[in-house]
């Protein structure tokens, strides 16, 4: 059997025993990864986290708190545990496909935002994660963190696996064949106004088919909050056409009308945009004093030119009376 590594990259490998006596003759080995929690973007909880990859698949914050607080760990508490979903990232050599991969990753990223944002109704009292999924710990304070820490590489310096808690049929709800005969409460029992306890199953038929009131709130609060979400969306993408960024320019979105616009608007619109040129160009005609030299001599010639118009006219006026003109 080759040597699993105590190390991979900056995480380190921490060997779980869970016990499968129910099933098995013998327990299972499941190895999980760990480092101190390093976000890219500023976290005032990472200095007392732990940030850890393939957990078991039927973890629950419950168990992450029971396997801190024994094991040898020194008793680290643990105040919530966050869980996510890690997929490793295809490497492309094309820039273009690479670009085309940044800007869906971030699309997506947005959706993913706005969905967390509402809060959809549970149908199971106990959630399933993917394999490879990946979890945020943090714990009380800076010293729970490195007490925990010092005892996970203490126990992979020993060679010694760590016991993880699955024997807790009053703290969380059992999964597999012990559903049917074992009874829990529902964590949100107020919603479907359910006050006696029942079968894992039976729990998950009732949550799929709540009551109408229930429905009918959960729906509404979904409809307020999309409704919400798409104003804000809109009038970000109005600001972003109305107003130009650092370097002058005007964000082009897409959907910029509403519908095709009348003649009489788009009529109004181009003298206003004539008007607003006109008023820019007799604002810049002196902008400089060669401008207002070339100007002043305009002015001049067109005087001076109007002045031999006036003459000339008045000599024609001259000449025409004195040949109309007859001494008596």
């Amino acid at each position: 059997m080759p040597k699993i590594p105590t190390q991979v990259f900056d995480y380190l490998v921490v060997p779980l025993e869970i016990d499968n006596s129910d099933t098995f003759t013998s327990n299972s080995r499941h190895y999980m990864y760990a480092r101190p929690h390093d976000p890219k973007e500023f976290d005032p909880d990472s200095p007392r986290s732990l940030f850890v990859v393939n957990v078991p698949i039927d973890s629950t914050e419950v168990q992450f708190r029971s396997f801190f607080s024994s094991q040898g760990l020194g008793g680290a508490r643990v105040e919530r545990v966050t869980f996510g979903y890690s997929r490793p990232a295809k490497k492309s050599n094309n820039t273009t496909d690479t670009l085309a991969s940044r800007n869906k990753k971030r699309k997506r990223q947005n959706l993913e935002d706005e969905e967390k944002a509402v809060e959809f109704l549970q149908t199971w009292d106990r959630p399933i994660h993917r394999s490879g999924s990946s979890a945020i710990i943090v714990f009380v304070d800076g010293p729970s963190k490195e007490i925990a820490w010092r005892g996970i590489r203490k126990s992979i310096k020993d060679s010694s696996a760590l016991l993880w808690p699955s024997d807790m049929e009053k703290k969380i709800p059992l999964l597999g064949s012990k559903r049917t005969s074992h009874s829990v409460l529902l964590h949100n029992l107020h919603l479907y106004q359910i006050s006696l306890p029942f079968s894992g199953y039976l729990a998950h038929h009732t949550m799929r088919y709540p009551s109408s009131d229930t429905l009918q709130s959960a729906v509404d609060d979904y409809m307020t909050q999309y409704a919400a979400m798409e104003a804000a969306r809109s009038r970000a993408l109005s600001r972003a056409r109305a107003i130009p960024d650092a370097d002058g320019f005007i964000t082009v979105t897409r959907g910029g009308r509403v519908g095709p616009a009348r003649l009489e608007e788009a009529n109004e619109a181009m003298e206003k945009q004539k008007e607003k040129e006109r008023a820019s160009k007799e604002g810049m005609e002196a902008f400089y004093r060669f401008q207002v030299r070339e100007k002043n001599k305009e002015r001049a010639g067109e005087l001076v030119k109007a002045f031999e118009q006036d003459r000339k006219r008045v000599e024609e006026m001259r000449k025409a009376r004195r040949g109309t003109f007859k001494p008596m």
